[in-house]
Formats: structure tokens, sequence, C-alpha cells
């Protein structure tokens, strides 16, 4: 009997096609002199990609790139061993590891796979749901293909404006290039959003950029530049929501003027056409945030956000127009502190201050729903404050100034001004405001304008001004789980506005 020393195992070690006695470490290294220019190549690809991620702050289409640099790695190896004549000793190579390492090398391969196809374009792409597609499909924006600019002025202003012009851009794009838009159609989108989202003051859009800057420095560090860009994402979306508000709300109250400039319906060209741009002005949200946050793990939970504050929104709006009847005389005795309470909650509280407050807490990663609770109690009395601020103005502001007529009186709202009157009115007084309220006339509203100031209603608004804002200063000091400049920066720009 042979001694293991003398057994030879060569003769039983398995052999693939074209293979040799030649050594296997031997035959290793010959395979990789002959792939060198693979190597050099793989090794360029990812070069490249390393420096156009740091060139762009982190917001290229890595997922989507690495991929076809994998499938040209291997395609090139694959040309490089026949080339060579090589397959075989590349499958004898194989062959001479044990059961094991096969075993290993093949859930390698399955997993490999598994994530190209997850990864690559056209598939579903796992949690982002994105992939992109044209023609007559269904068009499904790609997030991981967005690359935000690389710079951005340095004033907060200016740079919330800069990305203004990329999100126009990229909108009036995915038209052209999913919804086979025609150029007439490409125009209107255009000034449509040229025209109602540009020309505000941008505080509810700014707002977010702020919300997340306070909890940025609350953790002792600043904005990354990426965050920056998608925190002026989040808040031009609220801007665009708020257009939508305001070019419906302009048509149903028949407005006059907005942001310095004719409301939307009353261009010759656009009239009715309006009401239909307000609806393509709501698209947009939902279009933005799905294309920049698709992948996110918070996406349904801003997108839930957007859906419940329009909702709420346009709850307030019905309170507001079914305040007086539209088939019957007005009735003043509808304007009750109640329903104006409801009306300013609904119709402005919510959007204005708590929607940029819960997107910069979505965005942080608050989870407690105390929190989210307080902050909505917090934001919806700052809310009211500036909602009677608004009313305010509208019948005593300078319309150079606020950018707009005021038309609250002849339009019949219900108001801060006539719910105070109609508290602090005389029957006579009553009997005056009853008769001149609600009618387009210049000498009747100006009636009613001489009886706000009979009732001293500007020396109550300035008493109210004063004392809400120090409860709300009193509000916020006992907050403890939310950076208390989140909710300063909201008072802070309202508090003294003329406009």
């Amino acid at each position: 009997m042979e001694s293991d020393g003398d057994f030879p195992q060569e003769e039983f070690l398995p052999k693939g096609p074209g293979a040799t006695d030649e050594p296997f470490a031997d035959q290793a290294s010959e395979i990789l002199d002959q792939a060198w220019p693979v190597i050099l190549v793989v090794g360029a690809m990812m070069a490249v990609q390393w420096g156009v991620t740091l060139y762009f702050g982190a917001a290229t289409a890595s997922g989507q790139v690495l991929p076809i640099y994998l499938t040209l790695a291997a395609g090139g190896a694959a040309y490089f061993l026949y080339q060579e004549e090589n397959i075989g000793k590349a499958w004898e190579c194989f062959c001479e590891f044990d059961e094991l390492a096969k075993y290993a090398f093949a859930v390698l391969a399955v997993a490999f796979s598994y994530a190209l196809a997850r990864v690559s374009p056209g598939s579903s792409k796992g949690s982002s749901g994105a992939s992109s597609s044209s023609g007559q499909g269904l068009a499904v924006e790609d997030s991981a293909l967005v690359v935000y600019p690389r710079e951005l002025p340095g004033d907060p202003k200016k740079s919330f404006e800069a990305m203004h012009k990329f999100l126009v851009e990229e909108l009036v794009a995915d038209v052209a290039d999913n919804y086979e838009g025609i150029p007439a159609q490409l125009d209107w989108i255009q000034e449509n959003l040229e025209y109602n989202t540009k020309g505000g003051k941008m505080n509810r859009g700014m707002g977010v950029v702020d919300v997340l800057r306070a909890f940025a420095e609350a953790n002792g560090r600043e904005l990354r530049h990426e965050e920056v860009c998608r925190g002026s994402i989040l808040g031009w979306c609220v801007e665009w929501l708020q257009a939508f508000f305001l070019v419906a709300d302009d048509v149903m109250d028949r407005s006059l003027t907005r942001r310095g400039q004719p409301c939307w319906y009353k261009v010759p060209k656009v009239q009715e056409i309006a009401i239909n741009d307000s609806f393509i002005l709501e698209a947009h949200v939902f279009k933005m945030l799905k294309r920049h946050f698709a992948h996110e793990n918070y996406y349904l939970q801003l997108v839930e956000l957007f859906h419940d504050v329009t909702y709420r929104t346009e709850m307030g709006q019905l309170l507001d127009l079914t305040s007086q009847p539209m088939d019957a005389p007005s009735d003043l005795t509808r304007f009750t502190p109640v329903r104006y309470r409801m009306i300013v909650r609904y119709k402005t509280a919510y959007y204005t201050f708590y929607l940029p407050c819960a997107i910069g807490m979505i965005y942080a990663g608050v989870k407690d729903p105390a929190s989210y609770r307080l902050a909505r109690d917090i934001c919806c009395r700052i809310g009211e404050f500036f909602q009677i601020q608004d009313d305010y103005l509208d019948c005593f502001g300078d319309p150079e100034v606020i950018g707009k007529v005021g038309t609250d009186i002849q339009d019949n709202k219900c108001s801060w001004l006539v719910v105070q009157a109609l508290e602090r009115a005389s029957k006579a007084q009553k009997a005056v405001l009853i008769q001149n309220y609600a009618i387009d006339e210049e000498a009747k509203i100006e009636r009613v304008k001489e009886l706000y100031r009979e009732l001293k209603l500007e020396k109550v608004y300035a008493k109210y001004e004063e004392d809400t804002h120090k409860q709300i200063k009193e509000l916020i000091a006992k907050v403890e789980d939310i950076p208390h400049a989140v909710f300063h920066q909201f008072i802070d720009k309202i508090y003294k506005r003329s406009k």
C-alpha cells in the first residue's frame, strides 16, 4: 500500500477545457499580465466617478453609472481572455477552487446580479421607485440623475432665488421629454411659472431652509451645499403650493392685482385658463417631491404632509367662501369670532407656518408625534397673528407697498376688522355697517373704513399685535426639544410688518 506522500493527487484535480499542467500561480500571473488594460480602464472609470461625485456635491447618478462601468469591465475582461485564448486557463483556475470557495463565488455572483438589476436603468430601483421612461409610457422621474447647481450665491435670499431657475427649467424639460410637449405648450407653462411663482416675499419657502439651518446650528454645524439645494427645493414646493392657492383664489375673489401686477386670470390671453394653470401648479409640487425625494425613507411622510395641508387649506377656503350666502342678501351675523378663527387656522396658518416647520422637522429626522403637535399649536398661533395683520393691511395698508388693492370690504369677506366691528358697534353703527358692507362702490367702502376708525380699531389692532407677540414668545420659551430659532425666525419676520 502506497504512503500518502506517494499518492498521485494531481491526477484527481478537476481539469477544465484547455487546461495545462502549468502551476496555478503561474497561470494566474499570466492571466493578470494579459488583463492589465482592463484593470487600468476600470481604475480610470472609478477615478472619473469619484471626481464627478465630488465636483457636483455627491448629487450625481452614481447608482446609474456604476453598473455601466461594471458591465464594461466584465465585457472587457471577457474580450481580452478570448483574444488571448485564455478562457481555458480561466476555467482551470476556477476549477482549482475547493467546493466552499466555488459556493461563495456563486453567492457573490448572484448578489452582484441582483444589485445590478436593482440599480440599472429601467429597473424599479427598489425604495426609490424612480426610473426613466418616455414616449407612450408613463413618465417617472429618476431622482438619481439629478445634478444640483455647483455653486449658489452666498446671500440666503439670492441662493433661494437661484434654485427657482433650476426648477423651472427642470419642469419644462420634463413636459418636453416625457409628455410630448409642443413649443406653444412649453412656452405657456414657462410663462405660468415665471408669472405666478415669483415676485412674492418668499417667507414660506425660505422658512424651510431656515428651519433646516436652525436644526443644523443646534447640532453645531452649518448646512452643506447639497442640503441648501434640497432644502430650497422643498421651500419652492411650498411656494408652488401657494401659487396654486393664489391663482385659484384670485379667480374666486375676482381680485384685480397680485404682487404688483394684474392677477393671472386678468391677463387678456389667460382668463379662465387660469383655473387649469392652478391645477398644473399643484401637480408640479408632487412632481418636484417625487423627482428629488422619492428615494428617501421619509418621502411618503412628505407627500402625506403636503396632501393634508392642501386639504386643510381648501377646507379653510370653503369656510371663507360660504361665510355668506350666494343666493340671498348679505348676513353679517354669520361673521362670528369662532368662524373667523377656523378660517384663519385652516386657510392660512397650516400652509404658511406649520408646513415649512414640519417639512424641516421631517428632513431633520424628528419622530416624536408630541413634537409635531407642539409645533402645530405654536405655528397656528403665529398664523392667526399673521392673518389678522393681513386683514388689517388689506384695509389700512398702502397698495404700493403690499402689492395688491384691498378688496375685503367689497368682497364681503369675514375679516378680523368686520368681526371686531360687529363685537363693538352700537345698534346704529351696525346698521351703517350692514348698509355699506359688501358693496363695490368707493363711497360705501370709505364709509366702512370711517366706521372702523370711529371704533378705534387701529388702536385695538396695535394692542393685539403687542400682546400676541409677547404671548407667542412665552410659548416658544417653553419648548424643549425643537430649536427656538425655528419659531423665532417665523415671528421675527412678520412682527411690525407693513406688507
